[in-house]
């Protein structure tokens, strides 16, 4: 499976002050959310600090199914709403359930799941 990161969006927001640990996660608002788009996938992660800070955060994908793939990304998550999209060909038809892990220094805070059919 060829995996691209298709863009990354940072839109206008409003920065949080707010002395909240990141470590435990507890201020990162997360999503996740996957759309065919004509033979491929498009994988969306909605991201909203509220930590105060910028975050150095990895997104884990896992992804289970007839062809299992994963991938993990590296990205710094700003204090503005940030959507992480990317366009996946899955070279293997059939259900799948994508896991999403969120890290930071090597701790998993978060986690999103989410089920799709591939048309391969």
């Amino acid at each position: 499976m060829t995996a691209m990161i298709g863009s990354l969006l940072i839109a206008a927001g409003t920065a949080s002050a707010s002395a909240v640990d990141p470590a435990n996660g507890s201020c990162l608002v997360h999503s996740l959310s996957a759309t065919p788009v004509g033979s491929q996938i498009e994988v969306l992660t909605h991201l909203e600090n509220d930590c105060g800070e910028d975050l150095d955060l990895v997104i884990g994908y896992r992804a289970d199914g007839p062809c299992r793939h994963q991938l993990a990304v590296p990205i710094v998550v700003p204090t503005d709403p940030v959507d992480v999209v990317a366009f996946y060909d899955w070279p293997c038809a059939g259900h799948y359930v994508l896991r999403q892990s969120l890290g930071i220094d090597g701790r998993r805070i978060g986690q999103d799941t989410v089920e799709f059919d591939s048309p391969g």
